[in-house]
């Protein structure tokens, strides 16, 4: 029995990723793509927090490439939760970003969930 060779996803590098980035955040009018969210999501910004994401729908791992039909530009938060769950989320607590598990100590603290002192 002959084995099928496997096809090596295309994934891009220095340049070309900086590019492919661009074109898929353009293309996304600098916002967040996620279903319900209205975040902006800038190419460019002052911290990773702010800045658009590309997030594989299939990931690198399992097959998925760097393809514009493999792609979503998404905010930061809707980035988080995608790779890590929902269990994940981000918020801004007492003036700071935060990224990591819900705190309930927090959130009753300060009222934003998500939040992580």
């Amino acid at each position: 029995m002959t084995q099928i060779p496997k096809i090596k996803p295309i994934r891009l590098r220095g340049k070309d990723k900086t590019e492919f980035r661009i074109k898929i955040g353009k293309a996304a009018g600098q916002m967040c793509q996620s279903k319900g969210c209205n975040n902006p999501a800038p190419i460019k910004a002052d911290t990773v927090f702010r800045i658009g994401h590309l997030s594989h729908i299939k990931s690198i791992g399992s097959g998925g490439g760097d393809t514009e039909d493999n792609v979503q530009w998404l905010c930061f938060s809707c980035h988080i939760n995608v790779k890590h769950g929902p269990r994940w989320s981000t918020s801004k607590c007492g003036g700071e970003w935060y990224a990591g598990e819900w705190c309930k100590e927090c959130h009753a603290e300060c009222g934003l969930e998500g939040g992580k002192k």
